[in-house]
């Protein structure tokens, strides 16, 4: 989690986003330049500190015992992504909102932060020819033999990248071979939190960008075949899916929701669909929202009820505002939400195994959706890519920007519970911020859900991973349970 680790600095290639330009039909990049700056793999992040300050060290040990203890009982308070009244928060200042920011380039560090890389993706065009494999062993050149389709229980070398070249090199910190025993402490604590739970099975996978399974472990009947309700990791798809409709410019971000929802006409102030997407909307959650309800129908008993405070003036992650964006979809898209969801963006990935109860007309855009570990891991290498599955352009590469950063910073997130279940203090787009570097760069971004479903992508190490199983105990104890695990696998993945 974004609280506990090690720091380890590495040199990140981040592109300059000044070049940007948006346009009728997408979002992209205009010869965007590239500068080097440094972040940490991750950091502890507290109130205090700055965005641009380099967190200091922690220690790893005694902050997953931390973890461990932090699990509630109370049922009272259970809630989080999927259930359960709000409590009160503190409004903080208002967030001024303008047209999409894109924000702009990092500032470079100081020269005494130093990285560390290790090149993990020797290209084939450097390794010899056949005739001297002694030579290429040498020269510590990787196999690109690897394929996609490799699923090893044991860690695996990770294969060439054939984007590399000397004037972008690779620079990430995962290391060039995994030890098996690497990941010995997170398979452990994953039969440990299965077991505890008393599930019937968990699994988790990790993926480098070239696809390369660099680790997985299943335990019980669960595996990534296995349809799973993932709660609130529905939430990152909902969003993409209406983001797909932002680079087409057929909406935008700040534009007044009444336009596509007219029952809430007449919100003063207007509420915004960026708003809707980062719980700042004051959309208050209501009952219709638990499901059987068409979506049409709970949209307008939303509008007609009091709002939780005004738009944009607080944080409180709630569900209820992400049926209003599935309802904006509907509309945009000329279809039920499932139909559309298929179409823009769930069926160009090829997830042929997620589907949303409920439909045609009562899908749950906020926590409906039920999916496998290998459809869920097709969405995420998506994001690690910009946008990108295969050759094919799901989202554009400013669009997995915006949604991968972190939206809520004016604002004091500290006081709402959800935030005290994931540890978490920044949201994006659909998604939690789990750890930030110097300028507040997104490093790890998490689509966590309330029944322990944990997906996330760190653009550090380059990798993807899920923690894939459901717990229905309740977001209070199923969230912190997998953090715990995902935390370690991340961990194993530094030199």
């Amino acid at each position: 989690m974004c609280l506990f680790g090690h720091i380890h600095a590495t040199p990140w290639i981040v592109p300059d986003w000044s070049h940007l330009a948006f346009t009728e039909e997408c979002a992209y990049l205009g010869t965007p330049g590239m500068m080097p700056v440094t972040v940490p793999i991750w950091a502890q992040v507290r109130d205090a500190v700055g965005p641009t300050t380099v967190p200091k060290l922690v220690n790893a040990e005694d902050d997953l015992a931390r973890a461990s203890n932090r699990t509630g009982t109370d049922n009272q308070r259970l809630r989080h992504l999927d259930q359960g009244p709000r409590r009160s928060r503190t409004p903080p200042n208002a967030f001024q909102t303008g047209r999409i920011d894109w924000s702009p380039r990092e500032p470079p560090l100081p020269s005494d932060v130093v990285g560390r890389s290790v090149d993990r993706y020797r290209g084939t065009t450097r390794c010899a020819l056949v005739g001297v494999v002694l030579t290429v062993l040498i020269a510590g050149c990787s196999s690109s033999g690897a394929g996609t389709g490799r699923r090893a229980a044991a860690s695996t070398s990770t294969p060439s990248n054939p984007a590399a070249s000397a004037s972008n090199p690779p620079t990430t910190t995962v290391r060039p071979t995994v030890p098996p025993e690497a990941f010995a402490t997170t398979d452990a604590q994953l039969d440990d939190r299965v077991q505890a739970a008393a599930l019937p099975g968990g699994t988790i996978r990790i993926v480098a960008d070239d696809g390369t399974v660099l680790h997985e472990h299943t335990v019980g009947s669960v595996t990534a075949t296995t349809p799973l309700d993932v709660a609130s990791s529905s939430k990152w798809l909902t969003a993409a899916t209406l983001m797909t409709f932002v680079d087409r410019g057929a909406i935008a971000l700040d534009d007044d929701v009444s336009r596509w929802i007219p029952e809430l006409a007449g919100s003063d102030p207007p509420i915004r669909v960026r708003q809707l997407l980062d719980h700042t909307s004051g959309v208050r959650d209501n009952n219709c929202q638990n499901g059987g309800v068409p979506l049409a129908a709970c949209v307008a008993t939303l509008a007609s009820s009091p709002r939780e405070f005004a738009a944009g003036s607080a944080f409180s992650y709630g569900n209820s505002p992400y049926l209003v964006v599935g309802r904006m979809i509907e509309v945009l898209g000329g279809a039920d939400f499932a139909t559309v969801v298929h179409e823009r963006l769930t069926g160009p990935l090829g997830m042929t195994d997620t589907t949303w109860p409920g439909v045609p007309g009562a899908a749950n855009p906020a926590f409906g959706a039920r999916t496998t570990v290998d459809d869920y891991g097709k969405f995420l290498a998506m994001v690690l890519h910009g946008g990108l599955a295969g050759r094919a352009r799901v989202l554009s590469a400013a669009a997995v920007r915006e949604i991968t950063r972190n939206q809520v910073a004016a604002y004091d997130t500290t006081h709402d519970y959800s935030v005290g279940i994931t540890q978490i203090p920044r949201y994006g787009l659909g998604c939690w911020i789990d750890v930030v570097g110097p300028g507040a760069a997104t490093q790890v971004v998490s689509g966590n859900g309330g029944k322990g479903f944990y997906p996330w992508v760190d653009f550090t190490t380059r990798t993807w991973g899920i923690v894939g199983l459901q717990d229905d105990r309740g977001a209070e104890v199923a969230v912190p349970a997998s953090q715990v695990v995902e935390l370690q696998a991340r961990a194993a993945l530094i030199p």
